[in-house]
C-alpha cells in the first residue's frame, strides 16, 4: 500500500529509561482506534500494541500524525498529534501513590476493585456515597477478621485507566465520573461516589478516566467551607471554563440582589411625585412611613402601612450579566402584621427593561405578628432575553384593621 509512513519510537519513564514491559499502546485519532500496519506493504498489525522490546514501538500508517493512548499498570498517558518525526514518549510512572490501608471487618477485596472508606475509617469495596480511596492492587481476605486486622495495598492519588463507561460520548470529555459499586461507573451523580473525570473518549461505552483521590476533579455539591483551606483554590487549581454554574450547588448558583428600603419611592397616580412632593422619598411622615421599629430600643428600619392604606412603592435594580433568563426570578419580602385580623402581603407588578408589558404576581401573606418571608415568583416565561433592568411596584393587599410592616426586600435569581 503506497503512502504508508513509518512510526518508530521508544517509550521511556521520567528517568529516560525504556519501559521494557507492561505497555499497551493504542493508536487512535478523533474518530477512534485506527487500523495500523507492520510494514509499508500493509501487513496487518494488532492495535493496541502490547508486545514491545525495551519500550520500542513500530508501526505504519498513512496519516502524518496520530494520537496514542499508552497504558501501564502505574500510569496512563495520552499523546495528541504525534508526528513521524517524534521518536520518544515519556510515561511518568510515579504520579500515582501506593499505600497500605486497614480493611473493614468481614470484607473480602478482589484485585482491581474500586475501594472506599466507611464511616469508621476502614476500607471496603466501594459503597455508593462513600469517599473513593483508589483501586486495590492486591487481594485481601478479611472475611473472618475484625476491623483493621488485615491491610490492603491501594493505588491512590491521580492516575488514568481505560474503563467501561456506559453511554459515554465524545462530548463527555471533562465531565465527572461516579461509581455505584466496586466495578460500575457512570456519568450520573445521584447518590454515587465521585471517582474522577473523563479524560478521553475511546470508543462506544469505553473511555479513559482520570481517577483522583486527591480532590482534583470536583463534583457538583461537594465543596463546603469545611473542606477548603484558606487560599487553597486559585487560578492554578482549575482550567479556564471548568467552574461554572452547572458545577455549583444550589446555594452557590443562586444570585442575590438587595433592595435597601431607603431606595424605595412612593407611587402616586402611577408615577413618581414632583419635587414639591419630594419625589416620593419615604420618611417618618410619608405613606407608608419609614421609621425605626422602636426608637433606640429597636433601631431596625421598617416600612409601616397603617390600616386601610395601600399606597404602592417602587424600586428599580440593574440585573447582573450572569442572570439565567430561562429561570424564574423571585422577589422576597420580610413582613408582619400588627395583629392577627388581616393577612398582609403585596401585589407585585414587574417590568423588564423599557416598554415591557406589565407582569402581575402576588406574594404569599402573613396573618401573624411574627415576621415571615414571603415571595412573588416572576415566571421564566416572563423574563425576556437580554433583560438588564427590573422595575417592581409593590402594593399592599387590603388590610382594613391591622398595620402592615416590612423590614426587608430582595431578589433571588439563578446564575447562568
Amino acid at each position: 500500500m503506497l503512502g504508508l509512513k513509518q512510526y518508530n519510537l521508544v517509550i521511556v519513564d521520567e528517568k529516560n529509561e525504556p519501559i521494557g514491559s507492561g505497555l499497551s499502546v493504542r493508536v487512535t485519532s478523533d474518530i477512534g482506534t485506527l487500523t495500523i500496519y507492520a510494514n509499508d506493504m500493509a501487513a496487518s498489525k494488532t492495535n493496541p500494541i502490547t508486545s514491545t522490546l525495551d519500550g520500542r514501538v513500530e508501526f505504519w500508517h498513512a496519516n502524518d500524525t496520530v494520537d496514542l493512548l499508552i497504558e501501564h499498570a502505574r500510569a496512563t498517558v495520552t499523546v495528541n498529534g504525534l508526528s513521524v518525526l517524534e521518536h520518544r514518549v515519556v510515561v511518568p510512572l510515579n504520579k500515582a501513590e501506593f499505600v497500605s490501608l486497614p480493611v473493614a471487618a468481614s470484607t473480602t477485596i478482589v484485585l482491581g476493585d474500586m475501594l472506599s472508606v466507611n464511616s469508621s475509617g476502614y476500607i471496603n469495596d466501594l459503597q455508593a456515597g462513600e469517599t473513593f480511596v483508589g483501586h486495590a492492587i492486591e487481594a485481601a481476605d478479611n472475611s473472618a477478621g475484625a476491623d483493621g486486622v488485615m491491610r490492603v495495598k491501594v493505588r491512590c492519588g491521580q492516575y488514568a485507566k481505560q474503563v467501561t463507561l456506559t453511554s459515554v460520548a465524545v462530548t463527555d470529555v471533562g465531565d465527572s465520573v461516579y461509581a455505584s459499586d466496586d466495578s460500575t461507573l457512570s456519568l450520573t451523580a445521584s447518590t454515587n461516589s465521585q471517582v474522577g473525570a473523563v479524560r478521553a473518549y475511546v470508543a462506544a461505552n469505553t473511555a479513559l478516566v482520570e481517577f483522583d483521590t486527591c480532590g482534583g476533579a470536583i463534583a457538583p455539591d461537594t465543596i463546603t467551607g469545611a473542606k477548603i483551606a484558606d487560599d487553597a483554590i486559585d487560578s492554578e487549581h482549575y482550567t479556564a471554563g471548568s467552574i461554572d454554574a452547572e458545577h455549583l450547588s444550589t446555594t452557590l448558583k443562586t444570585g442575590f440582589i438587595p433592595v435597601p428600603l431607603t431606595t424605595l419611592r412612593e407611587v402616586v397616580s402611577n408615577d413618581i411625585t414632583n419635587l414639591a412632593g419630594v419625589g416620593g422619598i419615604l420618611a417618618k411622615d410619608s405613606t407608608p412611613n419609614l421609621e425605626f421599629a422602636n426608637g433606640d430600643t429597636d433601631s431596625c428600619l421598617r416600612l409601616d402601612w397603617v390600616n386601610n392604606n395601600n399606597d404602592p412603592v417602587v424600586f428599580q435594580v440593574p440585573l447582573p450579566p450572569d442572570l439565567d433568563v430561562t429561570a424564574d426570578v423571585v422577589v422576597h419580602a420580610r413582613i408582619a402584621s400588627a395583629g392577627t385580623t388581616d393577612a398582609v402581603g403585596f401585589n407585585c407588578d414587574s417590568y423588564f427593561n423599557e416598554g415591557d408589558t406589565k407582569v402581575e404576581d402576588d406574594t404569599g401573606t402573613n396573618q401573624t405578628t411574627a415576621y415571615a418571608e414571603v415571595t412573588a415568583t416572576i415566571a421564566a416565561a416572563d423574563v425576556p432575553e437580554g433583560a438588564q433592568t427590573l422595575t417592581c411596584e409593590l402594593t399592599p393587599v387590603a388590610h382594613t384593621t391591622d398595620v402592615m410592616y416590612c423590614t426587608a426586600i430582595w431578589i433571588e435569581y439563578t446564575k447562568a
